[in-house]
C-alpha cells in the first residue's frame, strides 16, 4: 500500500515527490506487464474452415447452373439486390471465390 503524498496547488510543494512516486509506480507496472505478457497465439487452420468456403456447381440444363455452399449461400442472403453496388460486390466476391470468371 502506498502512503499519501501531500501536494499544494498554490505553492507546488510535494509535486516533485508525487512525480517521482508516479514514475516508480509506472516503471513497476511496465516491468510486471512484460513478465505477464502472453505468448503469441498461433492460428490453427482445419479442413472444416476450408469446407465452409467450398462450393459445388451443378449443371441444371439449358445453360443454367446451381451453385451451393455455406459461404456462397451466406453471401447471397446478405446481398441487397435492390442496390447496384451490392450486386457488383457480390459478383466481385464470387469471382474471388472462383464461381465467376473475373
Amino acid at each position: 500500500m502506498t502512503t499519501p503524498i501531500r501536494v499544494s496547488a498554490a505553492t507546488g510543494q510535494g509535486v516533485p515527490t508525487l512525480l517521482e512516486a508516479t514514475e516508480q509506480v509506472l516503471r513497476e507496472a511496465r516491468e510486471h506487464a512484460i513478465e505477464v505478457q502472453k505468448p503469441q497465439e498461433r492460428r490453427v487452420y482445419t479442413l472444416d474452415e476450408a469446407g465452409e468456403r467450398a462450393f459445388t456447381v451443378t449443371n441444371t440444363g439449358e445453360g443454367t447452373f446451381l451453385v451451393t455452399g455455406v459461404a456462397i449461400e451466406r453471401l447471397t442472403r446478405m446481398t441487397n439486390f435492390d442496390r447496384r453496388r451490392s450486386r457488383a460486390r457480390r459478383s466481385d466476391q464470387q469471382a474471388k471465390a472462383g464461381v465467376l470468371s473475373p
